[in-house]
């Protein structure tokens, strides 16, 4: 049974994080809204085409959908979840300091990730408000994540090795 669980705690999160680098999806389908307004198929290469300081007053909710939408696809961060995953791992109070100390600073831009065609797009304040809050969205995820697999990960590990947590608590 030790065998069984142990397996099953250290294939899961192989198969989870297999999947890390094979998402991807297309930015249409998480502005639909905007494709018929301006018309176009992807609204991240009509943006790309239009000079950022001839845009009309209707564009600059679709530049911070676009930054929701490209942080949902670029932004791959996951010093969060690693970092909080370890320290909860090995001491479950460590490990929620770790987790607040994550939550409370915003993702830094240099592991925004973005291509060199869309760095001039962070210049405009709306697609960056529209970026970071998504950014800093999947950042606390990510870190709580890590927080909760390490806190069972402690707690499976004790009871593997035959220690009852009721003792502890």
């Amino acid at each position: 049974m030790k065998y069984f669980i142990l397996s099953v705690f250290i294939l899961l999160p192989m198969f989870g994080f297999s999947q890390l680098k094979n998402s991807s999806y297309p930015a249409s389908s998480k502005v639909s809204l905007d494709s018929k307004i301006l018309g176009l198929k992807s609204i991240s290469k009509g943006m790309l085409c239009k000079d950022i300081r001839n845009l009309s007053k209707d564009e600059p909710s679709s530049l911070y959908i676009l930054g929701k939408s490209d942080a949902g696809r670029y932004y791959m961060n996951y010093s969060p979840f690693g970092a909080t995953f370890i320290s909860s791992m090995l001491f479950p109070p460590a490990g929620l300091l770790t987790t607040i100390a994550m939550t409370i600073s915003p993702p830094k831009e240099e592991y925004f990730g973005l291509p060199d065609e869309k760095l001039l797009l962070l210049s405009d304040q709306n697609y960056y408000s529209g970026y970071s809050k998504t950014a800093r969205k999947k950042k606390i995820l990510r870190s709580w994540g890590g927080f909760f697999n390490g806190t069972v990960f402690f707690y499976v590990g004790l009871r593997m090795f035959g220690y009852k947590i009721e003792d502890y608590l």
